[in-house]
């Protein structure tokens, strides 16, 4: 009976101890598991971060490398991108496009201060005529008036090349606009040509009188 007995207590504690082990390794296998867990997490984190970090500089250099320069003399100002060379002379400033080559010129025209209050419309024909004479061999195929600001813009072409030529008048003092460029990159340059334009302020010769 005794013999018995010590091989069921045998036999019982070898199954204590091989359910210990069991559990033993089930929870060594489950904190594993949860330090993968933790690890993974830790590099989906990682790799976030690093993402936004990235994205963040991106923004900065494109924000940075596209930062409006400002330009003024005594009877306009615009503002323009680094993607534009300028130049300038006593008669003229220019915008090169460093990649199209194509131009923006500004010019101005200072009137007699009793025209302040003359309609671009009324004078208009005076200076297409004008327009024409020193740019021989432009054909006008557009010309519009915008309603709203008494503008006007007229488009010429001569072979390859378009020239859209914004007339802006404030008080005594007219501001020529020419975009000239080749007709393949006349439309993708356009959004730079608005933007510029919007940015576009005109003193008067009244004002610039006043101060001095």
């Amino acid at each position: 009976m005794k013999k018995n007995e010590n091989e069921t207590k045998k036999a019982s504690v070898k199954k204590t101890v091989k359910e210990a082990k069991k559990t033993s390794t089930r929870k060594t296998s489950t904190k594993e598991s949860e330090k993968v867990n933790v690890k993974r997490t830790n590099l989906k984190l990682i790799i976030a971060i690093c993402i936004l970090a990235i994205v963040v500089i991106a923004v900065l250099w494109i924000c940075l490398g596209v930062k409006d320069k400002t330009y003024k003399n005594d009877y306009y100002s615009f503002d323009y991108t680094q993607k534009w060379k300028l130049e300038e002379n006593d008669k003229e400033t220019v915008l090169i496009h460093n990649k199209s080559k194509g131009k923006i010129t500004f010019t101005y025209k200072v009137l007699n201060t009793y025209l302040i209050d003359v309609r671009l419309k009324d004078i208009i024909s005076d200076l297409i005529y004008d327009i024409e004479q020193q740019n021989k061999g432009y054909k006008l195929i557009n010309k519009e008036l915008d309603q709203e600001t008494g503008n006007y813009k007229l488009l010429y072409e001569k072979n390859d090349e378009q020239c859209l030529i914004n007339i802006i008048k404030k008080d005594n003092v007219i501001v020529f606009v020419y975009y000239n460029t080749q007709n393949k990159y006349f439309d993708i340059t356009m959004d730079n040509l608005d933007s510029i334009l919007d940015s576009l302020k005109i003193y008067s010769g009244e004002k610039i009188n006043e101060k001095n």
